[in-house]
């Protein structure tokens, strides 16, 4: 090959590599331009969404317009007639579709406007007011409780205390048997004596012998009726009065006397209430023990030798020394 040939092929050789570097540059050049309007398309102002339309977050509604969306889904919602922005209502989902959806969605966003918003503050100072008004009722029911037990507790004290704390005294005495002889016949008589300890009014509403229940007496007349501190008197040994003839502060209920000796444990038995119709408590008193004969030793009678400390132990060796012995 020549040397002109060998130029001409190389000069050719050049033109088609320019061409190549032309084409793919001008290919680059087109291709970043377009990326660069597809971007500069994105980042400017997008259009706005209609009445009726679906907005999000990226297309909002046009002036005039509210966007309504679900409390579930905040992202998603509907044009409607409004102040502009968005607007979050109950938990009804938001279907753009129907023709009434537009006022459908108009009422919920009507409704959530006329719904008085939660303050925080607000909610916790309800519910500490709740919390101290469980705290006072239980309060109260505690005391109700408390006071109900106290008061049981002193209905208690008091029905076990409500016995009339009434005294017997059994005296012995002696008096004119027969009246129109007096002095000549003196017979002895018991004297059972009542007196009201308590501070409230005391009615006496029988009198009888402890072992002889049948000779005893109902109390009907008002004299039986003790106040606080007085005193009544029941007299044994005497000549029997009818009831309604009692004295008023002595009555001769039985003419023989009960403390004889003869019946251990005997004595007297009265019974008294507060008032009439009440329940009546019994209240004794026991006739005295009679006293025993104490047993008379005589000179005769010699005294038993006592015995020393050292004898038993003694008498114990001298066995046990008899008793090798015979061994």
């Amino acid at each position: 090959m020549d040397a002109a040939r060998f130029a001409r092929l190389a000069r050719e050789f050049a033109k088609t590599l320019n061409r190549r570097r032309l084409v793919t540059g001008t290919s680059a050049l087109l291709a970043m331009l377009s990326q660069r309007d597809a971007t500069a398309f994105q980042l400017g102002t997008a259009a706005c969404a209609e009445l009726g339309a679906v907005c999000t977050l990226v297309s909002r509604c046009c002036d005039g317009l509210t966007c309504v969306t679900s409390a579930i889904n905040t992202s998603y919602g509907l044009c409607v007639p409004g102040d502009g922005g968005m607007v979050s209502t109950g938990t009804t989902l938001i279907s753009p579709f129907g023709e009434t959806a537009v006022e459908e969605v108009r009422g919920l966003m009507e409704t959530a406007s006329t719904t008085p918003s939660t303050d925080p503050r607000a909610d916790r100072q309800a519910h500490l007011a709740e919390v101290r008004a469980r705290e006072k009722t239980r309060r109260i029911e505690r005391k109700t409780r408390l006071d109900t037990k106290r008061g049981s507790k002193s209905d208690r004290d008091h029905k076990g205390h409500s016995r009339p704390r009434l005294r017997l005294e059994l005296r012995f005495s002696e008096a004119n048997g027969d009246g129109e002889l007096a002095g000549a016949q003196m017979v002895p008589i018991e004297i059972v004596r009542a007196t009201n300890h308590d501070d409230v009014d005391v009615v006496l509403t029988r009198i009888e012998a402890i072992e002889d229940a049948v000779l005893g007496v109902d109390l009907t007349t008002p004299q039986f009726a003790l106040g606080p501190g007085e005193s009544y008197s029941f007299v044994s040994g005497l000549p029997t009065e009818e009831v309604a003839d009692a004295g008023n502060d002595r009555f001769q209920w039985l003419d023989r006397v009960t403390c004889d000796g003869t019946i251990e444990r005997e004595g007297y038995r009265v019974k008294a209430a507060f008032s009439r119709g009440r329940e009546n408590r019994e209240f004794v008193v026991f006739c005295p023990r009679p006293r025993a004969a104490r047993a008379i030793e005589t000179p005769a009678a010699t005294a038993r030798r006592k015995r020393k400390k050292n004898d038993e132990p003694r008498a114990k060796r001298n066995s046990q020394h008899q008793k090798e012995k015979k061994r």
